[in-house]
């Protein structure tokens, strides 16, 4: 909220954004995620395997991996 060295520039400058951030994905399966422990983003890219287990389509796969490539990197 000011206009230096807020929340938002620490996420950024860190590269820790939540899971919640992420728009190709639906409430419940964010919840999901949460629930399962999957808080970070770089969680969920490091761990493939999450993908299908919150019952992904391969399409909702694409959409969601290049969200992931384009936050953290």
């Amino acid at each position: 909220y000011p206009a230096q060295d807020s929340l938002r520039e620490w996420v950024e400058s860190a590269g820790l954004y939540p899971v919640s951030c992420l728009t190709s994905l639906s409430s419940t399966q964010k919840k999901d995620l949460i629930e399962a422990g999957i808080i970070l983003c770089r969680s969920l890219r490091d761990d493939e395997g999450l993908l299908g287990r919150i019952g992904l389509k391969e399409d909702q796969k694409g959409a969601l991996a290049a969200e992931l490539a384009f936050l953290c990197g």
